[in-house]
């Protein structure tokens, strides 16, 4: 039984709501295996942010799920690289971002007042992101990335670890885990 066949069985309304399209590699011209051109939405942010408004937290198989989450959770982290406007990053309204050992402040407005601090400046001295390693589990996604910063692009500016909280397709809770800077990065003159 192939792949796509496995999971239509398994997740009929799924397969129902989506309308994935199977293509079998003898009906697309050669090779073997399959294809659901379907899957390729759980990749996209935005088509994940609103399955999981709409369908809940718990609606995707894991596999599913796992991309859905890393999707909507990469829209901060290219929020904070500069790579997309902060009003794409999507956040929840009450959106709570805080380091490790503090608690927790979802607050009404607090999504704008995020967004405007991005068009305020608070990341512009972040050229890129990189070396972006994820664990998903659940509605957390866990991130641990490499920072480069515009006053000297050609070494590592800074050391990240967060854990993403999704909500009902919304970022809903950014944990600061830790930060480490090396010394010297952006000599003062």
């Amino acid at each position: 039984m192939n792949r796509y066949l496995r999971f239509a069985l398994a997740f009929p309304l799924l397969v129902a709501v989506v309308g994935f399209g199977a293509t079998t590699a003898s009906s697309a011209g050669g090779g073997s295996g399959s294809t659901a051109p379907g899957l390729q939405r759980f990749d996209d942010a935005v088509f994940c942010s609103n399955w999981l408004a709409n369908h809940g937290d718990n609606s995707l198989p894991a596999e599913l799920n796992e991309r859905c989450i890393k999707a909507i959770a990469t829209t901060y982290i290219d929020g904070e690289e500069n790579s997309i406007p902060p009003e794409d990053i999507l956040f929840s309204p009450d959106v709570s971002r805080h380091r490790l050992g503090t608690p927790a402040d979802f607050q009404a407005g607090s999504r704008d007042a995020l967004v405007q601090g991005y068009h305020a400046g608070s990341s512009a001295s972040i050229l890129s992101i990189t070396d972006r390693h994820w664990v998903v589990e659940g509605v957390d996604a866990w991130i641990n990335y490499t920072g480069f910063l515009r006053c000297n692009p050609n070494v590592p500016g800074f050391y990240v670890g967060e854990r993403l909280t999704i909500q009902a397709g919304l970022i809903h809770e950014i944990l600061i885990a830790g930060v480490v800077v090396p010394p010297g990065v952006c000599p003062t003159t």
